[in-house]
């Protein structure tokens, strides 16, 4: 059985890709890409339906779930849009062929879950923790952290290769942004709300903790 892999974003910038990729390939797994735009696809559709109204994110699964549970009078307000990683996992799972087994790593177990109930052919749904436990490979930290790229880039004398890293690593981060973006908004306007929300939290901490 030919073993696929399709790794989530925020495993990709956790460690030097081609090395992460070159390890993996020893492992005997294939790194897959989807051929469609699903972050941009995703995004384009909840910028729509924002535009008609409220609408609650539903690429989260604990969160739906939790609003489901506790605040059942804004249930019609969740999105019935499927998680990027969901649709990443259906077009890729479409295309398998007899002898291909597909797994798609997630950041975490809800996910996980979510994607194993869909109970795609051919596809298992993990974590990477788990993907990494049952692969042997726990000791990936040391090896292959971010902190390696740097002196790898810099060794790099081919033009096409170094333009071809930059081009993967600004897809990526594009990708890994589109995760935590708010329709409607850019990065520095969310990132400015992140900051204010943050800054207003720790003031009400403060303001709670009792005089010494």
């Amino acid at each position: 059985m030919r073993k696929l892999l399709w790794l989530n974003p925020v495993v990709k910038n956790m460690y030097d890709f081609s090395a992460l990729k070159e390890l993996l390939q020893n492992k005997g797994f294939n790194i897959v890409e989807c051929e469609k735009d699903h972050v941009s696809d995703i995004k384009n559709s909840y910028k729509n339906l924002c535009s008609k109204g409220m609408v609650l994110d539903s690429r989260c699964p604990r969160a739906v779930n939790f609003v489901r549970s506790n605040f059942k009078e804004f249930s019609n307000n969740i999105s019935s849009l499927d998680p990027i990683l969901i649709e990443s996992a259906i077009e890729l799972s479409s295309k398998l062929k007899e002898d291909e087994w597909l797994y798609i790593t997630t950041p975490c177990e809800d996910l996980a879950e979510l994607g194993n109930s869909l109970k795609l052919e051919q596809t298992t749904f993990l974590t990477w923790k788990k993907f990494k436990e049952l692969n042997d490979i726990s000791k990936l930290n040391s090896e292959l952290s971010t902190s390696s790229r740097v002196s790898t880039s810099s060794e790099s004398d081919s033009s096409s290769s170094t333009g071809e890293s930059s081009q993967t690593e600004r897809s990526n981060k594009e990708i890994n942004n589109s995760y935590y973006h708010i329709p409607g908004t850019d990065d520095d306007e969310v990132r400015e709300l992140v900051e204010k929300s943050v800054k207003e939290l720790k003031e009400e901490q403060s303001q709670e903790q009792p005089a010494e």
